[in-house]
């Protein structure tokens, strides 16, 4: 496979132009409008400047629960979003030096669209990686193929926060993404059910490393170690997504993913996903929950979001960020059966089921537990915090939460939602006595 070549050059790298932009304080970098790092004219055919407005963070509900506020950018990625991808990869030590001696233009003053940036940044992450002995069996007909394509879709996506990453610890992070394309591709070739989902539903809920804002765990890899401590429990003949789903439940109460410890000479497991309260967002990753001794209804449900994921389960995070009933917010997962599109409580394929820890069921499937509940009573249409939402890798509408609805925090740690209140609000009613049946319209983008 032929692959663009994207070198480093002193434009890039000097202290003008994109490495300024780049540091030394990301926060405050700003940009000339409609220039690319102010050297580089960006194509305003094919991506419009973002217009990001924002309430201040606060996890009150007099704030955070007010519908007159934009939280999201009207157009994710941005021209900015590009920018810092493209000028990263310049002026990256290992990814622009790594790529071949004849440069693209996209480093020396050229006009670039959007999608070209990802293309060159893609092609970069692939020659950097094949020097470092990591490749992908990609070609037609190969057990990897489209892999490049998941790749791209991640880079397409990737919010600044984690290209910070890929830029300050870039073989760490190099690794860390290659495995979640490659168990996620390792899973659509085995499981039935990764199988029979459309690509999209597979970019966009198997394949992304995250969930939300947690921690990114580089080093602790979840996938891989759900993916193999699960994947015994599963029958891969069979296309029943609900089954899987129900083994997986069952498992992670008594499950450890620490790993074997020793304690006189004897092979002890490591902490189980257990339950507690009140610890989000300092408990939200899945390294997090396991070794900090439990995590909330949010830390728990991203954990089971991770465990469908390994075994290709089309899961995303659900839940309301504020609820004027309960004063609180509350999460739990929807998991989406391919076999029977059309099923479900709300008739899309798409299912219901609270996070599950050690002596925690996670109340009932495809019903509202009480929490839930509590949402769905709090919901004002066109609120940003007070609805009900899904998480959707590829979305332009930022998914605010108590802790991470800042206009910073939608401009460098980007997380695509979706408004599911019409869905919800139809199918098990929304208001005090949960008799007001919203549409998606009335509820809000």
């Amino acid at each position: 496979m032929v692959v663009a070549s994207l070198a480093r050059s002193t434009t890039c790298t000097s202290t003008t132009g994109c490495y300024a932009f780049l540091g030394p304080n990301y926060a405050t970098a700003t940009l000339p409008s409609g220039k690319l790092c102010g050297i580089i004219s960006i194509s305003s055919a094919t991506e419009a400047v973002a217009t990001a407005s924002s309430s201040s963070s606060s996890s009150s509900s007099s704030s955070s629960s007010s519908s007159s506020s934009s939280m999201h950018s009207s157009s994710y990625p941005s021209r900015q979003d590009r920018c810092f991808l493209l000028c990263g990869v310049c002026a990256s030590p290992v990814l622009g030096l790594t790529t071949q001696a004849t440069a693209s233009p996209a480093c020396n003053g050229a006009t670039i669209t959007g999608d070209e940036v990802v293309s060159l940044a893609t092609s970069a992450f692939l020659n950097a990686s094949r020097m470092h002995g990591i490749h992908f069996m990609d070609a037609p007909g190969a057990i990897e193929y489209n892999a490049t394509a998941a790749l791209s879709h991640l880079m397409y996506y990737m919010p600044r926060r984690d290209i910070m990453l890929l830029l300050e610890d870039t073989f760490n992070t190099m690794d860390f993404l290659t495995q979640h394309v490659r168990f996620a591709m390792l899973a659509r070739r085995i499981f039935p059910w990764t199988r029979a989902l459309p690509w999209s539903l597979f970019a966009d809920y198997v394949l992304p490393y995250a969930v939300i804002s947690e921690k990114r765990d580089t080093r602790w890899r979840w996938r891989p170690r759900m993916y193999q401590l699960l994947t015994p429990l599963l029958n891969a003949s069979d296309d029943n997504t609900t089954a899987a789903v129900h083994a997986v439940t069952s498992a992670i109460p008594y499950a450890s993913a620490l790993g074997a410890l020793v304690e006189n000479h004897t092979l002890v497991a490591g902490n189980v996903f257990r339950w507690e309260s009140e610890v989000s967002p300092a408990v939200l990753s899945p390294q997090q929950v396991s070794q900090m001794g439990g995590g909330s209804c949010t830390g728990t449900a991203v954990v089971l979001v991770a465990a469908l994921r390994s075994i290709g389960v089309a899961t995303r995070l659900a839940g309301c960020s504020q609820s004027i009933v309960r004063d609180d917010d509350h999460h739990w997962v929807e998991f989406y059966d391919p076999v029977n599109n059309a099923g479900g409580p709300f008739g899309d394929g798409w299912h219901t089921k609270e996070g599950v820890s050690a002596g925690n069921a996670g109340g009932p499937w495809d019903a509202p537990s009480g929490p839930m509940n509590g949402c769905l009573a709090g919901v004002l249409p066109k609120s940003k915090m007070a609805t009900i939402w899904a998480s959707k890798w590829s979305s332009s509408v930022f998914l605010p939460t108590q802790w991470h609805n800042s206009k910073r925090d939608a401009t460098w740690g980007h997380v695509g939602g979706l408004n599911r209140c019409g869905a919800y609000c139809k199918a098990w009613g929304c208001g005090p006595n949960h008799t007001t049946h919203y549409t998606q319209s009335q509820c809000g983008p």
